[in-house]
C-alpha cells in the first residue's frame, strides 16, 4: 500500500511541476512575441534584420 501512496506522491508532483514550466513557457512565448526578451518579435522580423544587415 505504501508503494501505491508514493506513485501517487510522485505522479502528484510532476503533474504540478509540468503545469508550472507549461504556463512558464506560455508567458516567455508571450514577451518574446512582444519583443520584449530582445528578439524584436517573431522570425519575420529577424530575418529583415538579418536582410538589412548583409544586403
Amino acid at each position: 500500500m505504501e508503494q501505491q501512496n508514493s506513485h501517487k506522491t510522485v505522479g502528484y508532483w510532476a503533474a504540478i511541476f509540468a503545469s508550472v514550466f507549461s504556463i512558464a513557457y506560455f508567458v516567455a512565448q508571450l514577451f518574446e512575441w512582444m519583443g520584449m526578451l530582445g528578439s524584436h518579435g517573431d522570425l519575420k522580423a529577424l530575418v529583415l534584420r538579418w536582410a538589412l544587415y548583409y544586403c
